[in-house]
């Protein structure tokens, strides 16, 4: 089981790491091409004016300009030489999590026992808290690979819609981003209809401008407005915990735990609720 789900996580991260880098590489070839050229050689739009007379008369417009590149440059810098400097860090913590779930899936059941017995709950308490557990975690994992897949096919087709190269891999991207509640799938087509935009203000196309703000709307509504509105809802259904609970444990895990708070948040918060029906409500779990 180790080695299946190590296969599932380095596999396709793979596959996502080598289409980023290539899509990266593309992006900075478009932006040189359709983007920089305009701004630094002769332009016939209104605004491609505007903008380059704007940007190459002003001292202070330059400056800035120059500052947010060099910040941009040393941003990248940095962040890819931290990227370096924690990979045998990764691999540490990878170690220690497959080394760990090892013995919990071959003694998982012995410690579920002694734990019990050292609560010194009724037998039906502790078998009631353990299957809501089991229920809790099954619902939480279903929510969140469900969505993942929905707006990884709502982001795909969307993409391809509005003529956005490669679908497939930016669907990909939105599936995985997912897992970030209400900002992860966002972070990949906002920019996308951001750059769609300023192609039809440089290009004075008005077919690029409203292709980009319907990119945004769709995005906003349909590829977002999955992750909003069906998390909570399908964590909740599954896992038999109002839906209000789960995106309280969402929302706060997040500001309170950071990334693994989109997990343990909700995880967290309905256990509490569980407790609170065994110990305070008197909730009847037999003997």
């Amino acid at each position: 089981m180790c080695v299946v789900v190590m296969l599932i996580l380095i596999i396709p991260s793979i596959f996502l790491i080598r289409g980023l880098v290539q899509e990266s590489y593309t992006l900075y070839h478009f932006v040189r091409d359709n983007v920089s050229a305009p701004l630094s050689s002769g332009c016939q739009s209104f605004w491609c004016k505007t903008l380059q007379e704007g940007v190459t008369h002003n001292e202070v417009v330059m400056e800035q300009v120059q500052s947010a590149g060099i910040g941009v440059t040393s941003w990248l810098i940095s962040k890819g030489s931290a990227l370096l400097v924690s990979i045998p860090r990764l691999l540490l913590h990878l170690f220690i999590i497959f080394f760990t779930m090892f013995y919990f899936l071959k003694d998982g059941e012995t410690l579920v026992k002694v734990v019990g017995e050292h609560m010194q709950l009724k037998r039906g308490e502790y078998s009631y808290i353990i299957q809501r557990l089991q229920e809790i975690m099954s619902g939480i994992l279903y929510g969140y690979l469900l969505i993942g897949l929905i707006q990884g096919a709502l982001g795909a087709f969307g993409f391809f819609l509005f003529g956005v190269s490669s679908p497939l891999f930016w669907g990909m991207m939105m599936g995985f981003l997912s897992l970030i509640p209400f900002l992860g799938a966002g972070l990949v087509w906002l920019p996308a209809a951001i750059f769609i935009v300023s192609q039809g203000v440089l290009h004075d196309s008005s077919w690029l401008i409203f292709k980009g703000i319907g990119l945004a709307v769709y995005g906003l509504i349909i590829i977002s407005g999955a992750d909003n509105v069906l998390r909570p809802k399908l964590m909740g259904s599954k896992a038999k915990i109002h839906p209000l609970i789960i995106f309280l444990g969402i929302f706060g895990g997040v500001f309170t735990l950071g990334a693994i708070g989109v997990i343990l948040g909700p995880l967290l918060l309905s256990l509490t609720v569980v407790l609170m029906d065994v110990f305070l409500a008197g909730k009847k779990t037999g003997s």
